[in-house]
């Protein structure tokens, strides 16, 4: 009996220091009411810093920045790539031959000496009948490559005792006259009586050269 009486005390003395305890901490904390899910033993928060501590603080050396964030906040240009060039076609080189070639300077001397009109140089246009009836260098014979016939024989006859053949195409990838020159070599024309001129009808015309128009006679 004497020790239930005393476990009962026991407990009204605890639930007695519990509620004296919640009351001490309640007036500490400015409570006035004890709540039993609240936990009294939390942390404090901080208190703000104080006006010296906030300056010390801006004071202070920043953080260096990594190399990445620096990457990221300034990234470097990729640098520009230079534009491809156009694509300018090359033009088509001519067959390879041997034979000798007059250039543009010389031709036109040749084509006022006075030796020209007494028939000692002999022009001879190798392209089609119809662009040579449209124009031709004046006084040049006609002698398709392709269609020889009479008109290699004329030319043949008429290179006779001269001092140059001149033979000419349409110039820059017309390769007719190097085709005629062979044939006129091998029909009887000496070899170093016949002349290449390359720069041909376009050439002569970009000059505003004399032209003359009309068929054989």
């Amino acid at each position: 009996m004497n020790a239930m009486k005393r476990t009962i005390l026991d407990g009204v003395l605890l639930c007695l220091l519990s509620v004296a305890l919640g009351f001490g901490i309640n007036s500490v904390r400015g409570t006035k009411r004890v709540l039993p899910t609240k936990s009294y033993f939390a942390k404090t928060a901080q208190p703000p810093p104080s006006a010296g501590e906030a300056r010390a603080a801006d004071s202070s050396p920043a953080k260096p920045t990594t190399d990445a964030a620096v990457s990221a906040l300034n990234p470097t240009p990729s640098p520009t790539s230079t534009p491809p060039k156009p694509n300018v076609q090359s033009k088509k080189k001519h067959l390879e031959h041997d034979y000798q070639e007059i250039q543009f300077e010389e031709l036109v001397k040749v084509f006022r000496d006075p030796a020209t009109s007494q028939g000692l140089n002999v022009f001879v246009d190798a392209r089609k009948e119809d662009l040579y009836e449209e124009g031709h260098i004046p006084n040049a014979l006609h002698c398709s490559p392709y269609e020889t016939g009479e008109h290699l024989d004329e030319v043949v006859a008429r290179s006779n005792g001269v001092e140059r053949v001149i033979v000419y195409c349409g110039g820059g990838d017309c390769e007719d006259s190097i085709f005629l020159c062979r044939e006129l070599i091998e029909a009887g024309v000496p070899y170093d009586l016949v002349f290449l001129y390359s720069g041909g009808w376009q050439e002569w015309t970009d000059n505003n050269l004399p032209v003359q128009s009309g068929g054989h006679e």
